[in-house]
């Protein structure tokens, strides 16, 4: 089954006025990145020579960018930004260096990346394929049709204008020989319009950023959460990714059939 994040939490402004924010967001949290460390990954915990916050934050972080979870590079720019600040004062702990509590080396959400695609990227993606099943079902969105895609400018003398009502769900075509080819067609149909029910496919950069939605915060519960979801993700993506640079790998020949195909076209 496909989780998604945890609920969306309070943002970082609700404690912003309460006396024990310090506390909280810059002695609390740090400190338990030990502890998360020691319960996910004991034996890379038990061989450092260094437990200090900071480089217990440091060594969780590269050890769940490590195939478990798509962390941020932000937070790892940030956390350079925080040890050469820490070099410079002679010391590993940075609980006290910014006078503002939420601007510091680690973060009280998770920070990883997220995979959606939203209207506002469309036009940037890189495989004719994604910028295709887009546009099928996101037509009225584009005045000039097709040809807003740069992408897809080669194959417009061999593609459909805008498209009618789409009837859902998309089937694979039932050609025993094409079947096994386009089975990650009902994948790619529903990461690039955002209904894979997986957070890390349906959620956008933009979402995350500008858009209210928080990561989970740091708990190892949380951790764990994540990181099978985020296996989750991992297959869908590759099926759907696998049919994409299938029908890519011969853009002429097979985008007019995935159009056929997405619009239920008998022909």
């Amino acid at each position: 089954m496909i989780t998604a994040f945890a609920p969306i939490a309070l943002p970082r402004t609700a404690f912003s006025r309460m006396w024990f924010a310090d506390f909280i967001l810059q002695d609390g949290l740090p400190h338990a990145f030990r502890s998360i460390l020691h319960a996910l990954a004991p034996d890379v915990y038990a061989a450092l020579d260094d437990a200090s916050p900071l480089h217990c934050y440091e060594t969780l972080l590269i050890w769940l960018s490590d195939d478990r979870l798509p962390i941020s590079l932000w937070a790892i720019d940030r956390l350079e930004e925080a040890k050469a600040i820490a070099r410079e004062e002679g010391r590993g702990v940075l609980n006290d260096t910014f006078p503002d509590p939420y601007d510091c080396w680690w973060d009280s959400t998770i920070p990883v990346e997220t995979y959606g695609y939203d209207l506002e990227d469309a036009l940037g993606v890189s495989s004719p394929t994604k910028a295709l099943v887009i546009y099928e079902y996101y037509a009225h969105e584009f005045d000039n049709g097709l040809r807003e895609f740069d992408i897809l400018a080669p194959y417009l003398d061999v593609l459909q204008a805008k498209p009618d009502i789409i009837a859902r769900p998309i089937r694979v075509p039932g050609h025993r020989r094409l079947k096994k080819q386009w089975r990650g067609l009902p994948h790619l149909c529903a990461w690039m319009t955002t209904d894979t029910n997986n957070a890390f496919l349906d959620f956008s950069d933009n979402d995350v950023g500008t858009g209210g939605v928080e990561m989970p915060p740091w708990t190892v519960e949380d951790v764990r959460s994540l990181m099978r979801t985020w296996k989750d993700a991992k297959a869908y993506m590759d099926c759907a990714n696998e049919f994409a640079d299938y029908i890519d790998a011969a853009p002429l020949e097979r985008l007019p059939l995935l159009q056929r195909v997405i619009r239920r076209d008998p022909q």
